[in-house]
């Protein structure tokens, strides 16, 4: 499990969790978050998804 962190005037923020897991050989990533709503996506996506969701968010 890693943390995810936007970041806002040079602060770092707690936002959520992402947890890695897989499933008939492909890895998924499981982000959580009290401010949204939970989301998959696959492993290599992660970063490019956490973009969409909102550009400041880091895996920390």
């Amino acid at each position: 499990m890693r943390e995810i962190y936007a970041i806002y005037n040079s602060k770092k923020i707690h936002i959520g969790t992402v947890k890695y897991f897989s499933d008939n050989g492909e890895e998924f990533c499981l982000i959580e978050s009290p401010y949204r709503f939970s989301q998959v996506c696959c492993k290599e996506d992660l970063e490019s998804t956490l973009k969409e969701m909102n550009p400041n968010y880091k895996i920390a």
